[in-house]
């Protein structure tokens, strides 16, 4: 699995949402009625989504992790494709507020909890990103780094 593309399913996962928000705000009627709007992008969010992910050649994996997120299934033990991750990722991410509340069979907290242990690992990595975001900012405000920077003149450990 390539992290980035499986980052990029993540970002993108309901892009097909923001594509028909976007569309029915162009209309009164529609705007009038957010209950219709809410009904249609859960009924079409995943399909409309693939559409525009297709129109945009993003790789096949993608879409197919996009296509199956919220299908109705167990959650993985073992992250074993790009789907999973999405899955496992989306349902982290607190799923409450979600479009389709996926059904799901077996324990979903003992499931969960077992990718929950990963956090302290997650955080000492967000706060290893920011650190490195921060001192890039502070180069960059400095003027160390000029327009023709390249990623090898960056802070970013190799």
């Amino acid at each position: 699995m390539n992290p980035d593309e499986c980052m990029l399913a993540g970002l993108v996962h309901d892009l097909g949402a923001f594509y028909m928000i976007y569309r029915a705000a162009q209309y009164a009627e529609l705007r009038m009625r957010p209950d219709t709007v809410s009904h249609l992008v859960a009924q079409w969010h995943e399909s409309v989504g693939s559409s525009v992910l297709n129109s945009l050649r993003m790789p096949a994996a993608i879409v197919e992790a996009v296509n199956e997120l919220d299908e109705k299934r167990p959650i993985p033990i073992t992250l074993e494709n790009m789907n999973d991750v999405v899955y496992v990722a989306n349902l982290l991410a607190g799923d409450g507020g979600e479009l389709v509340q996926p059904e799901r069979s077996g324990n979903v907290n003992s499931a969960l909890d077992a990718y929950r242990t990963l956090s302290a690992d997650i955080r000492a990595q967000i706060m290893e990103m920011r650190t490195v975001y921060d001192s890039y900012g502070a180069c960059e405000r400095d003027g160390a780094l000029s327009s023709s920077a390249t990623l090898s003149d960056s802070p970013i450990p190799g």
